[in-house]
């Protein structure tokens, strides 16, 4: 097992819940957090110090979207923050790919259901990316 952790940010519960059977079948990441909202992700990032190694993030959440997040986390007062944004998403639209062109921590677009073989790939870019 890696110490690599992740944080993942959905307002779906049975999202959240497939995407933690996901990541613990996967066996690739030491630990992660599941919260349901931007606020409370927010909350988390400030008042743990945590810096988790990659977030997953959805875009479409009520009242902070995934891109609300970006703005506040961006503008949060915390010193070291994640650098490895994977949006989830149901559907990748132009508009929103060219929008992620504004956030340097953004990635890649991934569609849902998460699945294995894209925990793999997003596992493997991270391992390349700290040598």
């Amino acid at each position: 097992m890696s110490n690599l952790t992740a944080l993942f940010i959905d307002d779906d519960e049975p999202t959240n819940i497939f995407n933690d059977i996901m990541l613990k079948r996967s066996g690739l990441f030491s630990s992660w957090k599941i919260v349901d909202s931007a606020e409370e992700a927010l909350k988390y990032l400030i008042e743990s110090n945590v810096v988790p190694t990659v977030i997953f993030l959805d875009i479409n959440m009520p009242v902070h979207n995934g891109w609300d997040f970006l703005d506040r986390y961006a503008k949060a007062p915390i010193e070291d923050k994640c650098d490895h944004v994977i949006m989830l998403t149901t559907s990748s639209s132009s508009f929103d790919i060219k929008r992620s062109e504004d956030f340097t921590a953004v990635r890649d677009f991934k569609e849902k259901p998460l699945k294995i073989s894209v925990i793999k790939e997003v596992f493997d870019q991270l391992c390349a990316s700290s040598v």
